[in-house]
């Protein structure tokens, strides 16, 4: 993935995450279910930790996602409460 970057050659987060309609709070905003939020949260967590190396951080941030909407699903939290984030 090729991201936005500043005049000085860093990345532009700003643009990465806020840029309407493609930033990555905008994907999310959308996603309308717990299931397509999930999706959303580890699809930017894949994008953002895409390195050889990222390899455990990726799978405690996996774990964290299933846990999280698993909680917020049997709380009631969800719009769909069957939906599930096991990848």
């Amino acid at each position: 993935m090729e991201w936005s970057t500043m005049p000085d050659g860093s990345v532009d987060w700003m643009t990465v995450f806020q840029l309407p309609k493609v930033g990555f709070l905008p994907f999310m905003d959308r996603a309308g279910t717990c299931e397509k939020l999930c999706e959303c949260f580890l699809l930017i967590i894949d994008s953002l930790f895409a390195r050889i190396g990222d390899v455990d951080i990726l799978a405690t941030y996996h774990k964290t996602a299933e846990e999280f909407f698993r909680v917020r699903r049997m709380k009631g939290r969800c719009l769909d409460k069957s939906s599930s984030c096991a990848w």
